[in-house]
């Protein structure tokens, strides 16, 4: 991520977080995950502020996609991100043959955190 602006991200299958990566400390992974367990399950963009930070949400066919923002970043920088992290992770994991179906918590960090 390396800008400051994009603070922390993960994708999940449901609850169980599949990889996750950030560059800096704080809370905001404990913030993020207290959020998903809230989510609808429904294919949708969610986004929720606290703390000067936004938390975006893109929930699609059973995973969802997360990143902690700075405010400043605005809302379409943090969507954009979301997209693409989608696109590469249901080339790559994401059909039910493939390992994001069946994957382990936090298993994935290595190859795709």
């Amino acid at each position: 991520m390396g800008q400051k602006s994009l603070i922390y991200a993960f994708v999940s299958r449901g609850t169980v977080v599949l990889a996750e990566y950030t560059e800096f400390s704080g809370n905001f992974n404990t913030i993020a995950f207290q959020c998903l367990q809230k989510l609808p399950s429904s294919n949708n963009k969610f986004t929720y502020n606290c703390d000067s930070h936004t938390f975006n949400f893109l929930v699609d066919n059973g995973f969802t996609y997360c990143v902690v923002a700075d405010e400043t970043a605005g809302r379409q920088v943090p969507i954009a991100f979301l997209e693409r992290v989608k696109d590469d992770f249901v080339s790559k994991y994401g059909a039910s043959d493939k390992a994001g179906a069946n994957a382990a918590a936090n298993s994935l960090n290595k190859e795709f955190g």
